[in-house]
């Protein structure tokens, strides 16, 4: 495993809830951060792949650290309605932090308006 995956896997703690996950388009394998992310969540991630090949929006879960983790994944051109609706349907808990991959300004803005409690920590 190379730097930058032992680097994101590392920082996806007990306290982290939530990963959004914005690409351009639909999920591809090759896609920044697939190989993680698909790690993280067992293969699911590569196995919607093929069932469900040109999806611009899905939401994953699994465990990590024995705590319900959910990914939501979004187009970045015009998924943020997508990431907003699926929130206000997973955030029903004590949520204390959400990982963001390729955030954007508009985005963080809207989601620091919408829950003002949530820590966020991005990657690029």
């Amino acid at each position: 495993m190379d730097n930058h995956f032992q680097n994101f896997i590392a920082n996806i703690d007990e306290n982290i809830s939530g990963i959004i996950w914005l690409t351009q388009g639909p999920i591809k394998s090759q896609s920044p951060y697939f190989s993680e992310l698909n790690y993280l969540f067992d293969g699911l991630i590569a196995h919607s792949l093929k069932e469900f090949e040109n999806t611009k929006s899905a939401v994953f879960f699994t465990l990590n650290f024995d705590k319900r983790i959910f990914l939501i994944h979004a187009d970045s051109v015009n998924g943020f309605d997508d990431v907003i609706k699926n929130l206000h349907q997973l955030l029903k808990d004590q949520t204390k932090k959400l990982v963001i991959i390729h955030s954007t300004p508009v985005l963080e803005k809207m989601l620091s308006k919408e829950y003002p409690q949530l820590q966020f920590k991005t990657f690029e």
